[in-house]
Protein backbone atom coordinates (compact mmCIF):
# COMPACT_ATOMS: atom_id res chain seq x y z
CA UNK A 1 0.00 0.00 0.00
CA UNK A 2 1.39 3.38 -1.00
CA UNK A 3 1.87 5.78 1.95
CA UNK A 4 1.90 9.55 1.45
CA UNK A 5 1.75 12.69 3.56
CA UNK A 6 -1.24 14.98 3.67
CA UNK A 7 0.81 17.58 1.81
CA UNK A 8 1.50 15.03 -0.94
CA UNK A 9 -2.21 14.24 -1.16
CA UNK A 10 -3.11 17.91 -1.42
CA UNK A 11 -0.51 18.46 -4.15
CA UNK A 12 -1.90 15.46 -6.05
CA UNK A 13 -5.41 16.89 -5.97
CA UNK A 14 -4.23 20.29 -7.15
CA UNK A 15 -2.48 18.70 -10.14
CA UNK A 16 -5.34 16.32 -10.90
CA UNK A 17 -7.93 19.09 -10.77
CA UNK A 18 -5.78 21.58 -12.75
CA UNK A 19 -5.42 23.96 -9.83
CA UNK A 20 -1.63 24.00 -9.72
CA UNK A 21 -1.72 27.26 -11.69
CA UNK A 22 -4.36 29.76 -12.83
CA UNK A 23 -5.99 29.05 -16.22
CA UNK A 24 -3.45 26.45 -17.30
CA UNK A 25 -5.73 24.55 -19.72
CA UNK A 26 -6.07 25.78 -23.33
CA UNK A 27 -9.76 25.01 -23.92
CA UNK A 28 -13.06 24.06 -22.31
CA UNK A 29 -12.71 20.64 -23.93
CA UNK A 30 -9.41 20.12 -22.10
CA UNK A 31 -11.06 21.08 -18.80
CA UNK A 32 -14.01 18.72 -19.27
CA UNK A 33 -11.69 15.85 -20.24
CA UNK A 34 -9.43 16.55 -17.24
CA UNK A 35 -12.27 16.76 -14.72
CA UNK A 36 -14.45 14.06 -16.30
CA UNK A 37 -17.43 16.39 -16.38
CA UNK A 38 -18.46 19.83 -15.18
CA UNK A 39 -21.58 20.14 -13.04
CA UNK A 40 -24.06 22.85 -14.06
CA UNK A 41 -26.30 24.95 -11.86
CA UNK A 42 -28.77 27.72 -12.66
CA UNK A 43 -28.08 30.00 -9.66
CA UNK A 44 -26.25 33.15 -10.76
CA UNK A 45 -24.97 35.31 -7.91
CA UNK A 46 -21.39 35.92 -9.01
CA UNK A 47 -21.34 33.61 -12.02
CA UNK A 48 -22.94 30.22 -12.45
CA UNK A 49 -21.34 27.13 -10.94
CA UNK A 50 -19.97 25.78 -14.22
CA UNK A 51 -18.52 29.15 -15.21
CA UNK A 52 -16.76 29.51 -11.84
CA UNK A 53 -15.23 26.04 -12.25
CA UNK A 54 -14.04 26.74 -15.80
CA UNK A 55 -12.88 30.30 -15.16
CA UNK A 56 -10.18 29.01 -12.81
CA UNK A 57 -8.84 26.52 -15.35
CA UNK A 58 -9.34 27.69 -18.95
CA UNK A 59 -7.18 30.37 -20.52
CA UNK A 60 -9.05 33.68 -21.02
CA UNK A 61 -12.32 31.91 -20.20
CA UNK A 62 -15.67 33.48 -21.07
CA UNK A 63 -19.10 31.83 -20.70
CA UNK A 64 -19.49 31.97 -24.48
CA UNK A 65 -16.62 29.46 -24.67
CA UNK A 66 -18.76 26.83 -22.96
CA UNK A 67 -21.69 27.59 -25.25
CA UNK A 68 -19.51 27.08 -28.32
CA UNK A 69 -18.23 23.79 -26.91
CA UNK A 70 -21.73 22.52 -26.15
CA UNK A 71 -23.80 23.92 -29.01
CA UNK A 72 -21.37 24.67 -31.83
CA UNK A 73 -21.02 22.60 -34.96
CA UNK A 74 -19.96 19.90 -34.94
CA UNK A 75 -21.25 18.96 -31.51
CA UNK A 76 -18.46 17.99 -29.13
CA UNK A 77 -20.41 17.65 -25.88
CA UNK A 78 -23.86 17.11 -24.37
CA UNK A 79 -25.74 17.68 -21.12
CA UNK A 80 -27.15 14.90 -18.98
CA UNK A 81 -27.48 13.72 -15.39
CA UNK A 82 -24.67 11.92 -13.51
CA UNK A 83 -26.61 12.12 -11.18
CA UNK A 84 -26.71 15.95 -11.34
CA UNK A 85 -26.86 17.90 -14.58
CA UNK A 86 -23.41 17.90 -16.15
CA UNK A 87 -21.47 18.86 -19.26
CA UNK A 88 -19.93 15.71 -20.72
CA UNK A 89 -17.78 14.96 -23.78
CA UNK A 90 -19.79 13.50 -26.63
CA UNK A 91 -17.66 10.33 -26.56
CA UNK A 92 -19.43 9.44 -23.27
CA UNK A 93 -22.93 9.45 -24.82
CA UNK A 94 -23.03 5.67 -25.46
CA UNK A 95 -22.53 5.01 -21.74
CA UNK A 96 -25.91 6.63 -21.08
CA UNK A 97 -27.86 4.93 -23.87
CA UNK A 98 -28.84 1.77 -21.93
CA UNK A 99 -30.40 3.81 -19.11
CA UNK A 100 -32.07 6.21 -21.57
CA UNK A 101 -33.64 3.34 -23.50
CA UNK A 102 -34.72 1.40 -20.43
CA UNK A 103 -36.46 4.45 -18.92
CA UNK A 104 -38.82 4.67 -21.88
CA UNK A 105 -40.55 1.45 -20.76
CA UNK A 106 -39.87 1.59 -17.02
CA UNK A 107 -42.05 2.65 -14.13
CA UNK A 108 -41.15 5.68 -12.07
CA UNK A 109 -41.31 9.43 -12.26
CA UNK A 110 -39.15 9.74 -15.36
CA UNK A 111 -40.20 6.41 -16.83
CA UNK A 112 -42.73 5.62 -19.54
CA UNK A 113 -45.23 8.25 -20.59
CA UNK A 114 -48.82 8.08 -19.39
CA UNK A 115 -51.61 8.46 -22.00
CA UNK A 116 -51.95 12.15 -21.04
CA UNK A 117 -48.20 12.63 -21.35
CA UNK A 118 -48.16 10.82 -24.70
CA UNK A 119 -50.67 13.37 -26.02
CA UNK A 120 -48.56 16.29 -24.76
CA UNK A 121 -45.39 14.71 -26.18
CA UNK A 122 -47.04 14.38 -29.58
CA UNK A 123 -47.89 18.08 -29.57
CA UNK A 124 -44.38 19.08 -28.49
CA UNK A 125 -42.60 16.86 -31.01
CA UNK A 126 -44.91 18.02 -33.79
CA UNK A 127 -44.06 21.65 -32.97
CA UNK A 128 -40.35 20.82 -33.11
CA UNK A 129 -40.75 18.98 -36.42
CA UNK A 130 -42.60 21.97 -37.85
CA UNK A 131 -40.58 24.88 -36.51
CA UNK A 132 -37.29 23.42 -35.26
CA UNK A 133 -35.75 23.67 -31.79
CA UNK A 134 -38.11 25.30 -29.31
CA UNK A 135 -37.97 27.07 -25.95
CA UNK A 136 -40.75 26.00 -23.58
CA UNK A 137 -41.52 29.68 -23.02
CA UNK A 138 -42.68 29.70 -26.67
CA UNK A 139 -45.15 26.84 -26.18
CA UNK A 140 -47.77 28.75 -24.21
CA UNK A 141 -50.27 28.56 -27.03
CA UNK A 142 -49.84 24.86 -27.72
CA UNK A 143 -49.33 23.40 -24.27
CA UNK A 144 -51.77 25.07 -21.92
CA UNK A 145 -54.61 22.73 -22.84
CA UNK A 146 -52.70 19.81 -21.32
CA UNK A 147 -52.91 21.22 -17.82
CA UNK A 148 -50.42 21.07 -14.96
CA UNK A 149 -48.58 18.54 -12.83
CA UNK A 150 -45.91 18.46 -10.10
CA UNK A 151 -42.30 19.02 -11.13
CA UNK A 152 -39.26 17.13 -9.87
CA UNK A 153 -38.80 19.95 -7.34
CA UNK A 154 -42.31 19.42 -5.97
CA UNK A 155 -43.67 22.61 -7.53
CA UNK A 156 -46.59 23.14 -9.89
CA UNK A 157 -45.55 23.07 -13.53
CA UNK A 158 -47.14 22.72 -16.93
CA UNK A 159 -47.56 19.13 -18.07
CA UNK A 160 -45.84 20.03 -21.34
CA UNK A 161 -42.74 21.18 -19.43
CA UNK A 162 -42.67 18.01 -17.37
CA UNK A 163 -43.02 15.91 -20.51
CA UNK A 164 -40.09 17.75 -22.10
CA UNK A 165 -37.99 16.77 -19.07
CA UNK A 166 -39.08 13.14 -19.40
CA UNK A 167 -38.21 13.09 -23.08
CA UNK A 168 -34.82 14.55 -22.18
CA UNK A 169 -34.28 11.75 -19.63
CA UNK A 170 -35.30 9.25 -22.33
CA UNK A 171 -32.79 10.64 -24.80
CA UNK A 172 -35.56 11.59 -27.23
CA UNK A 173 -34.80 15.29 -26.80
CA UNK A 174 -31.53 17.11 -26.28
CA UNK A 175 -30.65 20.68 -25.45
CA UNK A 176 -30.08 22.69 -28.61
CA UNK A 177 -28.87 25.86 -26.87
CA UNK A 178 -29.59 28.05 -23.87
CA UNK A 179 -30.70 31.62 -23.31
CA UNK A 180 -29.28 32.34 -19.88
CA UNK A 181 -30.14 28.99 -18.38
CA UNK A 182 -33.43 28.45 -20.26
CA UNK A 183 -33.29 25.42 -22.52
CA UNK A 184 -34.18 25.13 -26.18
CA UNK A 185 -35.13 21.51 -26.98
CA UNK A 186 -34.71 19.61 -30.22
CA UNK A 187 -34.88 15.98 -31.27
CA UNK A 188 -31.65 14.21 -30.38
CA UNK A 189 -31.20 13.06 -33.99
CA UNK A 190 -31.10 16.71 -35.08
CA UNK A 191 -28.27 17.43 -32.63
CA UNK A 192 -25.99 14.41 -32.42
CA UNK A 193 -24.37 12.12 -35.04
CA UNK A 194 -26.25 8.94 -35.93
CA UNK A 195 -23.17 6.90 -35.05
CA UNK A 196 -23.43 8.16 -31.46
CA UNK A 197 -27.18 7.74 -31.09
CA UNK A 198 -27.20 4.27 -32.65
CA UNK A 199 -24.12 2.96 -30.89
CA UNK A 200 -24.38 -0.72 -29.89
CA UNK A 201 -25.72 -1.28 -26.41
CA UNK A 202 -22.81 -2.00 -24.10
CA UNK A 203 -23.21 -5.43 -22.55
CA UNK A 204 -22.17 -7.09 -19.34
CA UNK A 205 -22.61 -4.00 -17.22
CA UNK A 206 -19.93 -2.18 -19.24
CA UNK A 207 -21.94 1.07 -19.38
CA UNK A 208 -22.41 1.01 -15.61
CA UNK A 209 -18.70 0.30 -15.14
CA UNK A 210 -17.67 3.18 -17.37
CA UNK A 211 -19.99 5.63 -15.61
CA UNK A 212 -18.76 4.48 -12.22
CA UNK A 213 -15.19 5.00 -13.39
CA UNK A 214 -16.06 8.49 -14.60
CA UNK A 215 -17.56 9.37 -11.21
CA UNK A 216 -14.40 8.20 -9.47
CA UNK A 217 -12.28 10.16 -11.95
CA UNK A 218 -14.19 13.27 -10.93
CA UNK A 219 -13.21 12.62 -7.28
CA UNK A 220 -9.59 11.47 -7.83
CA UNK A 221 -9.00 10.56 -4.17
CA UNK A 222 -11.87 8.65 -2.63
CA UNK A 223 -13.14 6.02 -0.24
CA UNK A 224 -13.83 2.92 -2.33
CA UNK A 225 -17.05 1.04 -1.73
CA UNK A 226 -17.19 -2.73 -2.17
CA UNK A 227 -19.74 -2.42 -4.98
CA UNK A 228 -17.43 -0.04 -6.85
CA UNK A 229 -14.43 -2.32 -6.47
CA UNK A 230 -16.44 -5.32 -7.64
CA UNK A 231 -17.74 -3.47 -10.70
CA UNK A 232 -14.39 -1.97 -11.74
CA UNK A 233 -12.15 -4.94 -11.08
CA UNK A 234 -8.99 -5.45 -9.05
CA UNK A 235 -6.54 -3.48 -11.16
CA UNK A 236 -8.51 -0.28 -11.80
CA UNK A 237 -7.91 1.29 -8.39
CA UNK A 238 -5.23 1.18 -5.73
CA UNK A 239 -5.21 1.99 -2.00
CA UNK A 240 -3.32 4.94 -0.55
CA UNK A 241 -2.55 5.42 3.13
CA UNK A 242 -2.44 9.09 4.10
CA UNK A 243 -0.71 10.16 7.30
CA UNK A 244 -3.12 10.70 10.16
CA UNK A 245 -5.79 8.33 8.84
CA UNK A 246 -5.64 4.56 9.46
CA UNK A 247 -8.37 3.93 6.89
CA UNK A 248 -7.13 3.76 3.29
CA UNK A 249 -8.17 6.10 0.52
CA UNK A 250 -8.04 5.07 -3.14
CA UNK A 251 -7.06 6.47 -6.51
CA UNK A 252 -7.54 5.23 -10.04
CA UNK A 253 -4.47 3.29 -11.09
CA UNK A 254 -4.09 5.61 -14.08
CA UNK A 255 -3.55 8.48 -11.62
CA UNK A 256 -0.54 6.89 -9.94
CA UNK A 257 2.02 8.98 -11.90
CA UNK A 258 0.27 12.17 -10.77
CA UNK A 259 0.64 11.10 -7.16
CA UNK A 260 4.20 9.79 -7.27
CA UNK A 261 5.83 12.33 -9.61
CA UNK A 262 5.45 15.71 -7.93
CA UNK A 263 5.77 18.79 -10.10
CA UNK A 264 8.34 21.52 -9.33
CA UNK A 265 7.16 23.91 -6.65
CA UNK A 266 5.62 27.16 -7.86
CA UNK A 267 4.53 30.39 -6.16
CA UNK A 268 1.16 29.95 -4.39
CA UNK A 269 -1.77 30.76 -6.68
CA UNK A 270 -5.02 32.31 -5.43
CA UNK A 271 -8.39 30.88 -6.49
CA UNK A 272 -12.00 31.65 -5.65
CA UNK A 273 -13.51 28.17 -5.86
CA UNK A 274 -17.03 27.33 -6.92
CA UNK A 275 -19.12 25.87 -4.07
CA UNK A 276 -19.16 22.50 -5.88
CA UNK A 277 -15.64 22.64 -7.28
CA UNK A 278 -14.28 19.07 -7.36
CA UNK A 279 -11.49 20.04 -4.94
CA UNK A 280 -14.01 20.75 -2.15
CA UNK A 281 -16.96 18.61 -3.30
CA UNK A 282 -16.10 15.86 -0.80
CA UNK A 283 -16.59 17.79 2.46
CA UNK A 284 -15.10 15.04 4.66
CA UNK A 285 -11.96 14.91 2.51
CA UNK A 286 -11.74 18.71 2.65
CA UNK A 287 -11.85 18.65 6.45
CA UNK A 288 -9.23 15.91 6.68
CA UNK A 289 -6.69 17.17 4.12
CA UNK A 290 -7.16 20.93 4.44
CA UNK A 291 -8.45 21.32 8.02
CA UNK A 292 -11.25 23.35 6.46
CA UNK A 293 -14.95 23.17 7.22
CA UNK A 294 -17.23 24.18 4.38
CA UNK A 295 -20.91 23.80 3.58
CA UNK A 296 -22.75 25.22 0.58
CA UNK A 297 -25.63 26.93 2.35
CA UNK A 298 -27.71 28.12 -0.59
CA UNK A 299 -30.54 25.77 0.44
CA UNK A 300 -30.07 26.29 4.19
CA UNK A 301 -32.65 28.60 5.82
CA UNK A 302 -31.12 32.03 6.37
CA UNK A 303 -31.38 31.85 10.15
CA UNK A 304 -29.36 28.61 10.18
CA UNK A 305 -26.55 29.69 7.85
CA UNK A 306 -23.07 29.81 9.36
CA UNK A 307 -21.23 31.43 6.45
CA UNK A 308 -23.73 32.86 3.96
CA UNK A 309 -25.94 32.25 0.92
CA UNK A 310 -23.35 31.77 -1.85
CA UNK A 311 -19.91 31.63 -0.29
CA UNK A 312 -16.76 30.73 -2.26
CA UNK A 313 -13.83 28.94 -0.58
CA UNK A 314 -10.53 30.80 -1.03
CA UNK A 315 -7.59 28.62 -2.05
CA UNK A 316 -4.02 29.89 -1.76
CA UNK A 317 -1.44 27.35 -2.90
CA UNK A 318 -2.40 24.16 -1.09
CA UNK A 319 -4.24 25.93 1.74
CA UNK A 320 -7.90 26.82 2.02
CA UNK A 321 -7.50 30.11 3.83
CA UNK A 322 -10.99 31.58 4.01
CA UNK A 323 -14.47 32.13 2.63
CA UNK A 324 -15.81 35.08 0.69
CA UNK A 325 -19.31 35.94 -0.50
CA UNK A 326 -19.24 38.15 -3.61
CA UNK A 327 -22.28 39.42 -5.50
CA UNK A 328 -22.43 40.93 -8.96
CA UNK A 329 -25.10 43.65 -9.01
CA UNK A 330 -27.21 44.82 -11.94
CA UNK A 331 -24.57 47.31 -13.02
CA UNK A 332 -21.94 44.58 -13.22
CA UNK A 333 -20.11 45.76 -10.11
CA UNK A 334 -18.80 43.19 -7.64
CA UNK A 335 -19.77 43.68 -4.01
CA UNK A 336 -18.37 41.58 -1.14
CA UNK A 337 -21.21 40.69 1.22
CA UNK A 338 -19.09 38.85 3.77
CA UNK A 339 -15.67 37.33 4.27
CA UNK A 340 -14.01 35.21 6.92
CA UNK A 341 -10.45 33.95 7.24
CA UNK A 342 -8.88 30.96 8.91
CA UNK A 343 -7.17 31.52 12.25
CA UNK A 344 -3.72 33.02 11.84
CA UNK A 345 -4.10 33.96 8.18
CA UNK A 346 -3.36 37.56 7.21
CA UNK A 347 -5.79 38.54 4.43
CA UNK A 348 -3.81 41.73 3.89
CA UNK A 349 -1.15 39.63 2.18
CA UNK A 350 -3.51 38.80 -0.69
CA UNK A 351 -5.23 42.18 -1.20
CA UNK A 352 -4.08 42.66 -4.79
CA UNK A 353 -4.57 39.11 -6.13
CA UNK A 354 -7.94 38.90 -4.35
CA UNK A 355 -9.07 42.14 -6.00
CA UNK A 356 -7.97 40.74 -9.36
CA UNK A 357 -9.94 37.53 -8.89
CA UNK A 358 -13.04 39.44 -7.76
CA UNK A 359 -12.81 41.75 -10.77
CA UNK A 360 -12.60 38.67 -12.99
CA UNK A 361 -16.08 37.58 -11.89
CA UNK A 362 -17.63 40.14 -14.24
CA UNK A 363 -16.54 40.87 -17.81
CA UNK A 364 -18.24 42.43 -20.85
CA UNK A 365 -19.24 38.93 -21.98
CA UNK A 366 -20.36 37.89 -18.50
CA UNK A 367 -23.59 39.84 -17.90
CA UNK A 368 -24.67 40.73 -14.36
CA UNK A 369 -27.29 38.78 -12.52
CA UNK A 370 -30.85 39.32 -13.82
CA UNK A 371 -32.81 36.90 -11.64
Amino acid sequence: MLAVSRADARAFLLRAFALDGFQTLPTVADAVETLGFVQEDSINVCGRMHDLVLRNRVQHYRPADLSRYLYGEPRRAFEYYLPNLCVLPLADYPYFLPAMRSRRDADGRYGKLSPEEEAAASVLLSAIDTSGAIFLRDTKGIGDAHGHTVSGWGTRTRLLSFVADKLFWHGTLGISRRDGFLRSFDRAENLFPAAVLNAPVLEGGEATRQLMRKKLQSRRLFRLRAVEKAALGENETMPVLIEGDPKPWHILTDDLPLLTNPAPSAPPTLFLLAPLDPLVYDRARTRFLFDFDYTWEVYVPEAKRKWGYYVLPVLLGDRLVGRIEPRVDKTGAVRVVSQSWESGFDAGAITDPLAERLAGLTTPSHPPRRD
